[in-house]
């Protein structure tokens, strides 16, 4: 028999070309089992491609879903910023009013004491246009009664308002303005006769 080296395996060195070709081919089988997919694995990789695929998809419509609404939110925020501006500017409009009002009351008084001092300051003038004046003052300021539905009538002269004749009848300028069907902007003319009481 012959003698192991020391470190050898103990077998003939003929036998060592079997063996590694032995272990090449077993090296070889397992690569081509790791390397190469089976059935199983390429259905478990085509079905993970498109599970992939749907979810991507997903993420895609989830995407522009949230475009749409941060849109959306947007174009409400633009509202309700205007909607805000013009609630302003609405809280401010009652405040004007009743300056606007103010400033009409004063103005009327102004034109009130200005034409007693017009009356006052008048010369006398001959007694035949003199009369005739008084009287159609007198008629301008004396309101007609008509007899058959008690409707009273005011003749306008020259200076009238529409607010010096609601203070001299007692009533408000609305209420005068709806009995005669007059519009905000109507302009009243001397000679003209509006109903003061119904």
């Amino acid at each position: 028999m012959k003698r192991n080296r020391p470190g050898g395996i103990g077998l003939p060195k003929s036998y060592m070309p079997f063996i590694l070709t032995g272990a090449g081919i077993i090296t070889l089988i397992i690569f081509i089992f790791i390397l190469v997919p089976g059935d199983d694995t390429s259905e478990s990789t085509q079905a993970l491609q498109t599970r992939l695929a749907n979810l991507e998809n997903r993420i895609m419509s989830l995407e522009n879903q949230v475009n749409d609404r941060r849109e959306r939110l947007e174009s409400i925020q633009q509202s309700v910023r205007m909607l805000s501006e013009r609630f302003g500017r609405l809280e401010a409009v009652p405040m004007e009013i009743q300056a606007l009002q103010q400033k009409l009351e004063h103005i009327d008084q102004r034109q009130g004491n200005l034409e007693k001092k017009i009356a006052e300051a008048k010369t006398p003038q001959p007694a035949s246009q003199s009369s005739a004046k008084s009287a159609q003052k007198t008629q301008s300021k004396t309101p007609t009664v008509s007899k058959k539905s008690q409707t009273r009538h005011h003749t306008v002269a020259e200076g009238d308002t529409l607010y010096s004749i609601a203070r001299q009848y007692d009533l408000n300028v609305d209420r005068l303005r709806r009995m005669n069907n007059l519009s905000a902007d109507t302009v009243i003319r001397p000679g003209q006769n509006l109903i003061v009481a119904q």
